[in-house]
Protein backbone atom coordinates (compact mmCIF):
# COMPACT_ATOMS: atom_id res chain seq x y z
CA UNK A 1 0.00 0.00 0.00
CA UNK A 2 2.72 2.49 0.66
CA UNK A 3 4.19 1.62 -2.77
CA UNK A 4 0.85 2.52 -3.88
CA UNK A 5 0.71 5.39 -2.40
CA UNK A 6 3.97 6.61 -3.21
CA UNK A 7 2.90 6.32 -6.87
CA UNK A 8 -0.11 7.81 -6.30
CA UNK A 9 1.21 10.80 -4.94
CA UNK A 10 4.32 10.64 -7.55
CA UNK A 11 1.52 10.99 -10.41
CA UNK A 12 -0.24 13.77 -7.95
CA UNK A 13 3.05 15.97 -8.13
CA UNK A 14 3.55 15.25 -12.24
CA UNK A 15 0.33 16.79 -12.66
CA UNK A 16 0.54 19.57 -10.34
CA UNK A 17 2.89 22.16 -12.28
CA UNK A 18 0.16 22.65 -15.20
CA UNK A 19 -2.46 23.30 -11.96
CA UNK A 20 0.00 25.56 -11.02
CA UNK A 21 0.39 27.28 -14.53
CA UNK A 22 -3.34 27.80 -14.91
CA UNK A 23 -3.51 29.36 -11.68
CA UNK A 24 -0.75 31.92 -12.19
CA UNK A 25 -2.12 33.07 -15.42
CA UNK A 26 -5.29 33.61 -13.66
CA UNK A 27 -4.02 36.14 -10.93
CA UNK A 28 -4.71 39.47 -11.85
CA UNK A 29 -1.58 41.40 -13.29
CA UNK A 30 -0.59 44.60 -11.39
CA UNK A 31 1.96 47.20 -12.24
CA UNK A 32 4.74 47.35 -9.77
CA UNK A 33 6.28 50.79 -8.75
CA UNK A 34 9.55 52.02 -9.79
CA UNK A 35 11.23 50.99 -6.65
CA UNK A 36 9.89 47.28 -6.54
CA UNK A 37 11.02 47.08 -10.07
CA UNK A 38 14.67 48.80 -9.11
CA UNK A 39 14.67 46.78 -6.17
CA UNK A 40 14.08 43.48 -8.08
CA UNK A 41 16.13 44.49 -11.02
CA UNK A 42 18.91 44.82 -8.13
CA UNK A 43 18.84 41.72 -6.42
CA UNK A 44 18.44 39.78 -9.32
CA UNK A 45 21.68 40.74 -10.52
CA UNK A 46 23.58 41.92 -7.54
CA UNK A 47 22.42 39.12 -5.32
CA UNK A 48 23.85 40.24 -1.52
CA UNK A 49 27.18 40.70 -0.07
CA UNK A 50 27.39 37.90 1.82
CA UNK A 51 26.94 35.76 -0.91
CA UNK A 52 29.14 37.62 -3.05
CA UNK A 53 32.09 36.92 -0.60
CA UNK A 54 31.50 33.11 -0.29
CA UNK A 55 31.89 33.18 -3.84
CA UNK A 56 35.73 34.43 -3.84
CA UNK A 57 35.73 32.31 -0.68
CA UNK A 58 35.35 29.19 -3.30
CA UNK A 59 37.66 30.13 -6.40
CA UNK A 60 40.58 32.67 -4.61
CA UNK A 61 43.15 29.70 -4.78
CA UNK A 62 42.48 29.31 -8.50
CA UNK A 63 44.07 32.01 -10.00
CA UNK A 64 41.98 31.81 -13.06
CA UNK A 65 38.42 31.81 -11.43
CA UNK A 66 39.42 34.15 -8.83
CA UNK A 67 40.67 36.86 -11.81
CA UNK A 68 36.99 36.08 -13.30
CA UNK A 69 35.30 36.65 -10.28
CA UNK A 70 36.88 40.13 -9.74
CA UNK A 71 36.28 41.71 -12.78
CA UNK A 72 33.14 40.05 -13.15
CA UNK A 73 32.46 42.00 -9.58
CA UNK A 74 34.10 45.34 -11.42
CA UNK A 75 31.76 45.05 -14.38
CA UNK A 76 28.62 44.36 -11.83
CA UNK A 77 29.68 47.57 -10.11
CA UNK A 78 30.61 49.28 -12.89
CA UNK A 79 26.08 48.38 -14.13
CA UNK A 80 24.96 49.13 -10.38
CA UNK A 81 26.71 53.11 -10.49
CA UNK A 82 25.50 53.87 -13.82
CA UNK A 83 22.02 52.76 -12.33
CA UNK A 84 22.42 54.88 -9.39
CA UNK A 85 23.40 58.07 -11.30
CA UNK A 86 20.48 57.36 -13.13
CA UNK A 87 17.72 56.83 -10.77
CA UNK A 88 19.99 60.21 -8.72
CA UNK A 89 19.05 61.81 -11.93
CA UNK A 90 15.97 61.26 -12.31
CA UNK A 91 14.45 61.63 -9.09
CA UNK A 92 16.49 64.95 -8.71
CA UNK A 93 13.34 67.01 -8.36
CA UNK A 94 11.43 64.49 -6.42
CA UNK A 95 10.49 64.66 -2.77
CA UNK A 96 11.90 61.42 -1.72
CA UNK A 97 15.05 60.35 -3.18
CA UNK A 98 15.22 57.39 -0.81
CA UNK A 99 15.69 54.31 -3.99
CA UNK A 100 18.18 56.38 -5.44
CA UNK A 101 20.35 56.92 -2.05
CA UNK A 102 19.31 53.04 -1.63
CA UNK A 103 21.00 52.54 -4.79
CA UNK A 104 24.33 54.54 -4.12
CA UNK A 105 24.58 52.62 -0.74
CA UNK A 106 24.65 49.58 -2.67
CA UNK A 107 27.50 50.48 -5.31
CA UNK A 108 29.26 51.62 -1.99
CA UNK A 109 29.42 48.34 -0.20
CA UNK A 110 30.17 46.76 -3.67
CA UNK A 111 33.72 48.52 -3.62
CA UNK A 112 33.86 47.83 -0.22
CA UNK A 113 33.90 44.19 -0.78
CA UNK A 114 36.15 44.72 -3.79
CA UNK A 115 38.70 46.16 -1.57
CA UNK A 116 38.21 43.16 1.04
CA UNK A 117 39.17 40.37 -1.68
CA UNK A 118 42.08 42.15 -2.92
CA UNK A 119 43.25 42.66 0.75
CA UNK A 120 42.68 38.77 0.68
CA UNK A 121 44.85 38.68 -2.13
CA UNK A 122 48.14 40.23 -0.76
CA UNK A 123 49.73 37.33 0.62
CA UNK A 124 48.62 34.92 -2.54
CA UNK A 125 51.30 32.22 -4.11
CA UNK A 126 50.46 33.66 -7.53
CA UNK A 127 52.06 36.82 -8.57
CA UNK A 128 49.77 38.18 -10.77
CA UNK A 129 47.19 38.28 -8.07
CA UNK A 130 49.61 40.31 -5.68
CA UNK A 131 49.87 42.59 -8.09
CA UNK A 132 46.00 42.87 -8.73
CA UNK A 133 46.07 42.93 -4.84
CA UNK A 134 48.10 46.20 -4.53
CA UNK A 135 45.15 48.15 -6.09
CA UNK A 136 43.38 48.02 -2.30
CA UNK A 137 45.96 50.54 -1.06
CA UNK A 138 45.25 53.22 -3.63
CA UNK A 139 41.69 52.87 -2.58
CA UNK A 140 41.27 54.25 0.97
CA UNK A 141 37.93 52.83 3.18
CA UNK A 142 37.07 56.83 4.08
CA UNK A 143 36.90 58.03 0.39
CA UNK A 144 35.04 55.03 -0.93
CA UNK A 145 31.34 56.98 -0.59
CA UNK A 146 33.04 60.08 -2.81
CA UNK A 147 34.88 57.91 -4.79
CA UNK A 148 33.56 58.68 -8.85
CA UNK A 149 32.83 56.08 -11.49
CA UNK A 150 35.92 57.33 -13.93
CA UNK A 151 38.09 56.94 -10.85
CA UNK A 152 37.10 53.85 -10.12
CA UNK A 153 37.14 52.45 -13.68
CA UNK A 154 40.72 54.27 -13.50
CA UNK A 155 41.98 51.75 -10.88
CA UNK A 156 40.34 48.59 -11.96
CA UNK A 157 40.04 48.49 -15.84
CA UNK A 158 43.95 47.79 -16.51
CA UNK A 159 43.14 44.30 -14.50
CA UNK A 160 40.12 43.55 -17.40
CA UNK A 161 42.43 44.63 -20.26
CA UNK A 162 45.47 42.37 -18.89
CA UNK A 163 44.46 39.26 -17.29
CA UNK A 164 40.91 38.81 -19.27
CA UNK A 165 39.66 39.02 -23.17
CA UNK A 166 37.86 42.39 -22.59
CA UNK A 167 34.19 43.28 -22.77
CA UNK A 168 33.04 42.24 -25.96
CA UNK A 169 29.76 43.96 -27.81
CA UNK A 170 27.29 42.74 -26.07
CA UNK A 171 28.71 43.58 -22.91
CA UNK A 172 28.96 47.27 -23.09
CA UNK A 173 27.04 49.35 -21.45
CA UNK A 174 24.44 51.91 -23.49
CA UNK A 175 23.29 54.45 -21.80
CA UNK A 176 20.21 54.84 -24.02
CA UNK A 177 17.89 51.83 -25.14
CA UNK A 178 17.44 51.22 -28.60
CA UNK A 179 14.48 52.43 -30.32
CA UNK A 180 12.32 49.96 -32.31
CA UNK A 181 9.97 53.05 -32.79
CA UNK A 182 12.11 54.46 -35.54
CA UNK A 183 9.39 54.96 -38.35
CA UNK A 184 10.31 53.87 -41.76
CA UNK A 185 10.27 57.07 -43.35
CA UNK A 186 13.40 57.41 -41.68
CA UNK A 187 15.18 55.13 -44.08
CA UNK A 188 17.12 56.34 -46.62
CA UNK A 189 16.21 54.92 -50.42
CA UNK A 190 19.73 52.92 -50.30
CA UNK A 191 20.24 49.19 -51.42
CA UNK A 192 23.19 46.78 -50.54
CA UNK A 193 24.13 44.10 -52.72
CA UNK A 194 26.58 41.98 -50.83
CA UNK A 195 28.48 39.90 -53.26
CA UNK A 196 30.32 36.58 -52.29
CA UNK A 197 31.64 38.06 -48.42
CA UNK A 198 33.55 35.44 -46.96
CA UNK A 199 33.88 36.90 -43.08
CA UNK A 200 30.69 36.74 -41.66
CA UNK A 201 32.12 39.28 -39.47
CA UNK A 202 32.36 41.79 -41.89
CA UNK A 203 28.90 40.92 -43.15
CA UNK A 204 27.20 41.42 -39.04
CA UNK A 205 29.75 44.93 -38.91
CA UNK A 206 28.19 45.73 -42.44
CA UNK A 207 24.28 45.09 -41.03
CA UNK A 208 25.05 46.97 -37.84
CA UNK A 209 26.30 50.24 -39.79
CA UNK A 210 23.02 50.22 -42.55
CA UNK A 211 20.94 49.77 -39.68
CA UNK A 212 22.00 52.91 -37.67
CA UNK A 213 21.88 54.90 -41.29
CA UNK A 214 18.92 53.67 -42.52
CA UNK A 215 19.68 51.53 -45.31
CA UNK A 216 16.37 50.23 -46.71
CA UNK A 217 17.59 46.53 -47.44
CA UNK A 218 20.56 44.20 -47.79
CA UNK A 219 20.63 41.42 -50.96
CA UNK A 220 23.31 38.50 -49.81
CA UNK A 221 24.62 36.79 -52.87
CA UNK A 222 26.27 33.97 -53.42
CA UNK A 223 28.17 32.19 -50.65
CA UNK A 224 28.30 35.78 -48.54
CA UNK A 225 27.10 34.78 -45.09
CA UNK A 226 23.61 35.63 -43.63
CA UNK A 227 22.08 36.16 -40.00
CA UNK A 228 20.99 32.66 -39.85
CA UNK A 229 24.25 31.47 -38.97
CA UNK A 230 25.77 31.96 -35.44
CA UNK A 231 28.59 34.10 -36.45
CA UNK A 232 26.84 36.61 -38.16
CA UNK A 233 23.60 36.16 -35.16
CA UNK A 234 26.51 37.29 -33.03
CA UNK A 235 27.83 40.52 -34.78
CA UNK A 236 24.82 41.88 -35.57
CA UNK A 237 23.94 42.43 -32.83
CA UNK A 238 20.43 42.08 -33.71
CA UNK A 239 20.37 44.97 -36.41
CA UNK A 240 19.05 41.90 -39.11
CA UNK A 241 16.00 42.37 -37.41
CA UNK A 242 15.31 46.25 -38.23
CA UNK A 243 16.78 45.73 -41.48
CA UNK A 244 14.67 43.89 -44.60
CA UNK A 245 16.95 41.12 -46.58
CA UNK A 246 17.48 38.40 -48.92
CA UNK A 247 19.63 35.75 -49.98
CA UNK A 248 20.10 35.02 -53.99
CA UNK A 249 22.62 32.61 -55.24
CA UNK A 250 23.81 34.66 -58.19
CA UNK A 251 24.59 38.48 -57.61
CA UNK A 252 23.45 39.02 -61.39
CA UNK A 253 20.47 38.10 -60.65
CA UNK A 254 20.05 40.60 -58.07
CA UNK A 255 21.26 42.96 -60.99
CA UNK A 256 18.78 42.07 -63.45
CA UNK A 257 15.95 42.82 -60.41
CA UNK A 258 17.02 46.22 -59.85
CA UNK A 259 17.85 47.25 -63.68
CA UNK A 260 13.71 46.27 -64.37
CA UNK A 261 12.36 47.39 -60.99
CA UNK A 262 11.26 43.30 -60.33
CA UNK A 263 12.47 44.18 -56.51
CA UNK A 264 11.15 44.35 -53.07
CA UNK A 265 12.36 46.45 -50.54
CA UNK A 266 9.84 45.94 -47.88
CA UNK A 267 9.46 41.91 -47.73
CA UNK A 268 12.05 39.14 -48.35
CA UNK A 269 10.89 38.25 -52.07
CA UNK A 270 10.96 39.40 -55.16
CA UNK A 271 8.03 41.92 -56.20
CA UNK A 272 5.19 40.62 -58.51
CA UNK A 273 4.98 41.51 -62.04
CA UNK A 274 2.66 44.42 -61.08
CA UNK A 275 4.31 45.78 -58.32
CA UNK A 276 7.29 45.97 -60.49
CA UNK A 277 5.87 48.87 -62.45
CA UNK A 278 6.09 50.59 -58.93
CA UNK A 279 9.74 50.03 -58.69
CA UNK A 280 11.86 52.25 -61.02
CA UNK A 281 15.13 50.69 -62.23
CA UNK A 282 17.62 51.56 -59.23
CA UNK A 283 21.43 52.37 -60.48
CA UNK A 284 24.45 50.14 -58.85
CA UNK A 285 27.34 51.96 -57.43
CA UNK A 286 30.10 49.78 -56.98
CA UNK A 287 32.77 50.52 -54.23
CA UNK A 288 36.03 49.04 -55.78
CA UNK A 289 39.82 49.88 -56.54
CA UNK A 290 40.16 50.88 -60.12
CA UNK A 291 42.51 52.77 -62.17
CA UNK A 292 40.92 56.13 -63.29
CA UNK A 293 37.61 56.19 -61.71
CA UNK A 294 36.48 58.67 -59.59
CA UNK A 295 36.86 59.37 -55.54
CA UNK A 296 33.56 59.18 -53.22
CA UNK A 297 34.15 62.65 -52.87
CA UNK A 298 34.71 63.53 -56.67
CA UNK A 299 31.55 61.25 -57.77
CA UNK A 300 28.02 62.46 -57.07
CA UNK A 301 25.77 60.15 -55.88
CA UNK A 302 22.14 59.46 -57.61
CA UNK A 303 20.05 61.93 -55.29
CA UNK A 304 17.69 61.08 -53.19
CA UNK A 305 15.20 62.70 -54.93
CA UNK A 306 15.60 60.35 -58.06
CA UNK A 307 14.90 57.18 -55.64
CA UNK A 308 18.57 56.90 -54.54
CA UNK A 309 20.81 53.31 -55.25
CA UNK A 310 22.55 50.55 -54.81
CA UNK A 311 25.88 50.00 -53.43
CA UNK A 312 27.59 46.93 -54.65
CA UNK A 313 30.45 45.57 -52.65
CA UNK A 314 32.59 42.87 -53.38
CA UNK A 315 34.86 39.59 -52.08
CA UNK A 316 36.96 41.23 -49.29
CA UNK A 317 40.27 39.09 -51.53
CA UNK A 318 39.33 39.27 -55.06
CA UNK A 319 36.94 42.06 -55.35
CA UNK A 320 33.86 42.34 -57.60
CA UNK A 321 33.83 40.33 -61.36
CA UNK A 322 34.74 42.41 -64.64
CA UNK A 323 31.03 40.98 -66.25
CA UNK A 324 29.81 42.50 -62.53
CA UNK A 325 31.65 46.33 -63.02
CA UNK A 326 30.65 46.23 -66.88
CA UNK A 327 26.80 46.76 -65.25
CA UNK A 328 27.27 49.12 -62.86
CA UNK A 329 26.22 52.87 -63.35
CA UNK A 330 29.73 53.77 -62.01
CA UNK A 331 32.85 52.71 -59.79
CA UNK A 332 33.72 54.89 -56.86
CA UNK A 333 37.03 54.11 -54.62
CA UNK A 334 37.92 55.51 -51.33
CA UNK A 335 41.25 57.55 -51.56
CA UNK A 336 44.44 56.08 -49.62
CA UNK A 337 47.76 57.31 -48.71
CA UNK A 338 48.67 55.11 -46.23
CA UNK A 339 51.84 52.65 -46.63
CA UNK A 340 48.92 49.49 -46.95
CA UNK A 341 46.76 50.83 -48.95
CA UNK A 342 44.09 49.05 -48.27
CA UNK A 343 40.84 49.18 -45.90
CA UNK A 344 38.68 46.20 -44.48
CA UNK A 345 35.60 46.05 -46.40
CA UNK A 346 33.05 46.75 -43.34
CA UNK A 347 34.93 50.10 -42.51
CA UNK A 348 35.36 51.12 -46.52
CA UNK A 349 31.30 50.79 -46.25
CA UNK A 350 31.32 52.88 -43.37
CA UNK A 351 33.23 55.43 -44.90
CA UNK A 352 31.15 55.46 -48.47
CA UNK A 353 27.74 55.40 -46.64
CA UNK A 354 28.64 58.41 -44.66
CA UNK A 355 29.52 60.22 -48.10
CA UNK A 356 26.45 59.10 -49.81
CA UNK A 357 24.39 60.39 -46.43
CA UNK A 358 26.39 63.64 -46.50
CA UNK A 359 25.45 64.21 -49.82
CA UNK A 360 21.86 63.52 -49.51
CA UNK A 361 21.44 65.40 -46.39
CA UNK A 362 23.03 69.15 -48.39
CA UNK A 363 20.51 67.74 -50.96
CA UNK A 364 17.86 67.86 -48.61
CA UNK A 365 19.28 71.00 -46.36
CA UNK A 366 19.22 73.83 -49.16
CA UNK A 367 18.78 76.89 -48.75
CA UNK A 368 15.41 78.42 -49.23
CA UNK A 369 15.05 81.33 -52.04
CA UNK A 370 15.36 84.57 -51.22
CA UNK A 371 12.65 86.71 -49.93
CA UNK A 372 11.51 90.30 -49.39
CA UNK A 373 10.19 89.23 -46.15
CA UNK A 374 12.64 90.59 -43.80
CA UNK A 375 11.40 88.25 -40.94
CA UNK A 376 12.97 85.32 -42.64
CA UNK A 377 16.46 87.00 -43.58
CA UNK A 378 18.37 85.95 -40.92
CA UNK A 379 17.22 82.11 -41.06
CA UNK A 380 17.87 82.36 -45.05
CA UNK A 381 21.69 83.74 -44.06
CA UNK A 382 22.37 81.13 -41.25
CA UNK A 383 21.12 77.96 -43.82
CA UNK A 384 23.39 79.77 -46.61
CA UNK A 385 26.45 80.30 -44.85
CA UNK A 386 26.30 76.49 -43.29
CA UNK A 387 25.57 75.21 -46.82
CA UNK A 388 28.75 77.47 -47.73
CA UNK A 389 30.76 76.30 -45.28
CA UNK A 390 30.02 72.35 -45.72
CA UNK A 391 30.94 73.48 -49.39
CA UNK A 392 34.18 74.21 -48.86
CA UNK A 393 34.95 71.27 -46.72
CA UNK A 394 33.68 69.01 -50.10
CA UNK A 395 36.02 71.32 -52.31
CA UNK A 396 38.98 70.67 -50.02
CA UNK A 397 38.54 67.06 -50.42
CA UNK A 398 37.90 67.27 -53.91
CA UNK A 399 41.53 69.07 -54.29
CA UNK A 400 42.87 67.18 -51.93
CA UNK A 401 42.24 63.74 -53.68
CA UNK A 402 43.33 65.55 -57.26
CA UNK A 403 46.67 66.31 -55.75
CA UNK A 404 47.42 63.10 -54.59
CA UNK A 405 49.51 60.25 -56.99
CA UNK A 406 46.86 58.91 -59.34
CA UNK A 407 48.23 55.39 -58.64
CA UNK A 408 46.66 55.77 -54.78
CA UNK A 409 43.09 53.85 -54.49
CA UNK A 410 41.69 51.76 -51.94
CA UNK A 411 41.59 48.14 -51.54
CA UNK A 412 40.43 45.55 -49.62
Amino acid sequence: MQEEDGEHDAAQVAVAPPHKKRARREQPKTSPSSADKEKKKAGQEDGDEAAEWAAFERVKKNRAACLQFLVGLTQRIERMWVRADQLAEAQAHADNDATAAEARQRVVGRVMLLRRCLEALEDHKDPDLREVARLAQKIKESSIPHLSLKHFLGLFLPIERKFTRGLADHEFLIQRQDDVRTPAAQKIPLVLVLDNLRSAFNVGAIFRTAECFGVRKIFLCGYTATPDEEKTLRTTMNAHQFVPWEWHQRTSDVMDMLASGRYSLDEAAPASDAAAAANPPLPVVALETVEGQPSIYAYTFPSRSAGGCALLLGNERHGIEADLLKRCAAIVSIPCVGVKNSLNVGVAFGICLYEISRQWHLEHHQPRPATTDNSHNNNNNNVTNDNYGLKRRTLWHASWMLARPSGDATKR
